[in-house]
């Protein structure tokens, strides 16, 4: 073959190329001189042409056109299996570059190469992201692998992405430097990108929030790096949607669906779909009808003594309540059963010695009534149990039960709000029969607190506690029975 006429300086790169290549890489690039200087400063410089252009013979050179007939696909089926007999079959290049094989395979399930096994030529292979002659390692400024240069490579074949990218947030901060921003491969993953319908992607509905936005808006050191609030996926995973989605609901909104894929806006941007004019419509992708009365209020709660500081005391009162609640009840009764328990080793206990003489029985509730209570303290306790799965949806128990029970776990929510229903049906039911019946207005009066019952909840803890042997009389209903009454009717 000719030789074609070169220039001075690419006589002498050839000529020190091939002083320390060999004879064959000497001879490529004597006519291959638009491939010297890439190859020069590659990380396969110190490789020989032949051991990629496999078949050379310097008195057989194949015909351009020969070479042309091959398919665009055939093409590259061959070049990701010869970078993979070096990256993957060959030991020492596996030290060299250290790369696993687990992450050199896992290419090989990616979109990118199902779609070539399909048919799709214009799918990448290795060489479209990597280069052929002048391929450099990721660290090196000047690598189309290189963090600055992702998107530019992507975008060989996702223009409209990467131009929508390239207007967000995070692609006017690549533009000035800053190398803690993600580009694409950070979200999508690198040689595994998988379809966004695949489970097993990050950028999944039901892990993209978890996986590809929480580990940066989640983070200290880069909210304190760059002024940016640390928990927003905190407040997002306890709010409805954050919590629909850890259950496993894949309809509804993750971080993308309000604040977009590629094109992430600051919500101050009148382009942002978040900001305050475009969140009707943004909502509106799941909530038809949603009108500007809809999307008012805070998205991100944080309720903290700064940011809402009604939030935080209506919170922190009610955790108090709670505990003191359920702390007096659980002493009270813890006495009370000791006593009992006293009681039942003593060999007679006169009745009027302790008071329990009570007179004639009596109906304390009618069929009407103890319908009423049982209702009622059926639906509370379906919406203890299933609000408990909406709450904690990775609890151990929730888990447990999920697997035994998918098809009840799925309808938790459905039946969650039916025991709403019904408890709140059993209350205005109660209201009415407490307001037009003469046995229910007796129950209220029956029911009513009064200074007798101060009294006898401290002669009975006196009781208990051994300083007395003798009970206080109670009524119709102790002091217990209506205090159970009226905090029923407070948490209703």
């Amino acid at each position: 073959m000719a030789a074609r006429a070169l220039t001075g300086p690419a006589i002498v790169l050839i000529a020190a190329l091939g002083a320390a290549a060999s004879p064959d890489s000497s001879d490529c690039l004597t006519c291959h001189s638009d491939a010297a200087s890439d190859i020069q400063y590659s990380a396969h410089a110190d490789l020989q042409c032949v051991q990629c252009h496999e078949g050379y013979d310097p008195d057989n050179i194949p015909h351009r056109a020969d070479v042309s007939a091959r398919s665009l696909l055939e093409k590259k089926v061959a070049e990701e299996k010869m970078c993979l007999s070096c990256h993957v079959d060959d030991p020492a290049v596996r030290v060299r570059t250290a790369a696993s094989t687990r992450f050199l395979n896992s290419y090989d399930s990616s979109v990118h190469a199902v779609a070539i096994r399909n048919g799709v030529d214009s799918a990448a292979g290795c060489v479209d992201c990597h280069g052929n002659h002048g391929i450099r390692k990721a660290a090196d400024p000047s690598s189309s692998v290189n963090k600055f240069h992702i998107a530019e490579t992507c975008s060989r074949c996702h223009a409209a992405v990467a131009a929508e990218y390239n207007r967000s947030v995070h692609g006017a901060a690549l533009r000035r430097g800053i190398h803690d921003v993600p580009v694409c491969v950070d979200c999508h993953g690198e040689h595994n990108i998988l379809s966004t319908r695949d489970p097993k992607s990050p950028v999944a509905p039901l892990n993209v929030s978890g996986q590809v936005c929480a580990p940066c808006h989640s983070s200290v050191k880069l909210s304190e790096k760059f002024g940016i609030a640390s928990d927003r996926f905190r407040t997002f995973s306890e709010s409805f949607h954050g919590l629909a989605g850890r259950a496993g609901s894949v309809e509804v909104a993750n971080c993308a669906s309000c604040h977009g894929a590629h094109k992430i806006l600051p919500s101050s941007d009148t382009e942002s779909s978040v900001h305050r004019s475009n969140l009707p419509r943004t909502c509106g992708k799941c909530h038809a009808g949603a009108n500007d009365q809809f999307a008012v209020g805070s998205v991100h709660v944080t309720a903290t003594r700064e940011n809402d500081a009604v939030l935080y005391w209506i919170g922190r009162i009610y955790v108090l309540l709670i505990f003191l609640t359920i702390g007096a009840m659980v002493f009270h009764n813890l006495l009370d059963l000791l006593r009992k328990a006293a009681r039942s080793r003593r060999p007679a206990i006169q009745t009027a010695a302790t008071g329990t003489s009570s007179g004639p029985a009596r109906i304390r509730m009618t069929v009407n009534e103890r319908i009423q209570h049982g209702v009622l303290a059926l639906s509370f306790i379906i919406l203890v149990v299933t609000g408990f799965m909406l709450r904690y949806p990775d609890a151990g128990l929730v888990a447990a039960f999920r697997s035994l029970c998918r098809q009840i776990f799925d309808w938790r929510g459905r039946i969650h709000r039916a025991a709403a229903v019904l408890l709140v049906g059993s209350c205005l039911y109660h209201a009415g029969y407490c307001a037009v019946t003469a046995r229910g207005r007796q129950l209220v009066k029956d029911l009513w607190m009064r200074f007798k019952d101060a009294g006898d909840l401290l002669r009975m803890m006196a009781y208990n506690l051994h300083l007395t042997d003798r009970k206080p009389h109670f009524g119709r209903f102790s002091y217990l029975d209506k205090s159970e009454y009226w905090a029923l009717v407070w948490g209703a």
